[in-house]
């Protein structure tokens, strides 16, 4: 059993690395030929054209480890049953289960190993990438910085501190502002919970404000009514929306318990967090399924058919993931729900096909 075992193992991770590779490469070339014009029209070098690709490289080979174990199982079951491999192995007293636990397994380990590679490495490549394109090759300005989830902005001699921006009030929440003179000596300093745009400028209701005159002590003054001299507006701050796609899974989930503690709900980022964590657990439910129904109708239904087949389970997957991750991130499913339903389903529907295979 353990040489059937080896052969099945091996046999998976040929197809796997070969589907891998040509799914990642297909990917890259198609991002490639998407921004081929706007690399050309801002006159970027290929060192700037290679490095952006190359750290988009772990982002496209995530998104297509499923897709691979699943055509990878369908693959090999169909090729076995079209040779007559599984009848032999059923007649020597192999059940069915024995044969695809191997590959449960080994789905399970490729599943382990991308929730940190997409948890952790694919952010960070992205966050690179999108400082090639933005920073080196567009040369926008950024604004705004990033610092421990928190957000610093300087407008002449103020140096802004804000915990995050609220679009549906439009609001900025946990604001700090640092007054300073010519000789950069900090003279006053406001703090306040929120900050709210009302008649074209930043409104603060309630605020602590310490002012440090030259010479003296300072004064502290707890009032209302302050107004922040800042000259963007909200769709200014509209980047002040943190994106998940550079964070790591330990920032959203800092960031988003954050949101929470301030009073305001976290819908997106907790949605993205538990979705970082389901995404890749799919490899394991598409191998049963790939592998069930292989075994079921691979005789039938040639390598075209187990194509054709993969094609279409991946593609309802995607459907039924995407729309339920925008119901969560939306705020009308509880976050883990939104992020778990398409698992639960195609779970259910391979508990299905495995039971209804003849052992």
């Amino acid at each position: 059993m353990q040489i059937i075992n080896r052969y099945i193992c091996l046999e998976f991770l040929k197809g796997f690395g070969f589907i891998l590779a040509s799914l990642t490469s297909l990917s890259l070339i198609i991002d490639i030929v998407g921004r081929i014009r706007m690399f050309l029209s801002h006159n970027a070098s290929l060192e700037q054209i290679v490095s952006y690709h190359a750290w988009q490289l772990p982002f496209f080979a995530t998104m297509m480890i499923p897709a691979s174990a699943l055509l990878a199982a369908l693959l090999i079951f169909t090729t076995m049953s079209k040779n007559n491999e599984i009848i032999a192995l059923k007649a020597g007293g192999v059940s069915v289960f024995s044969v695809v636990k191997p590959l449960i397994l080994l789905a399970a380990l490729l599943a382990s190993i991308n929730i940190v590679l997409n948890g952790f490495l694919v952010p960070y490549a992205l966050a690179k990438a999108q400082h090639i394109i933005y920073g080196e090759v567009q040369k926008r300005r950024e604004v705004f910085t990033f610092k421990q989830n928190e957000i610093w902005y300087k407008d002449g001699a103020i140096i802004y501190k804000f915990d995050f921006y609220d679009p549906q009030q439009e609001a900025i929440k946990g604001v700090e502002a640092f007054y300073f003179d010519n000789d950069f000596k900090i003279i006053e300093h406001l703090r306040a919970p929120t900050a709210f745009w009302h008649n074209g400028a930043w409104e603060v209701q309630e605020a602590t404000v310490v002012k440090v005159p030259s010479g003296d002590f300072p004064r502290f003054d707890r009032g209302k009514g302050y107004t922040l001299p800042l000259k963007e507006k909200p769709t200014d701050f509209v980047v002040l929306q943190r994106n998940t796609a550079t964070m790591d899974s330990l920032q959203i989930l800092r960031y988003a318990k954050k949101i929470r503690r301030s009073g305001d709900k976290a819908f997106s980022y907790l949605t993205e967090f538990h979705s970082r964590l389901a995404f890749p657990f799919v490899s394991v439910l598409l191998v049963i399924i790939g592998a069930a129904f292989s075994i079921k109708f691979g005789r039938e239904g040639g390598m075209a058919g187990s194509i054709g087949a993969g094609l279409a389970l991946g593609f309802s997957y995607w459907i039924l993931d995407a729309f339920a991750v925008s119901l969560g991130k939306s705020g009308l499913l509880l976050p883990m729900v939104a992020a778990w339903s398409a698992n639960i389903a195609f779970g259910a529907l391979a508990l299905f096909l495995l039971l209804r295979i003849r052992t």
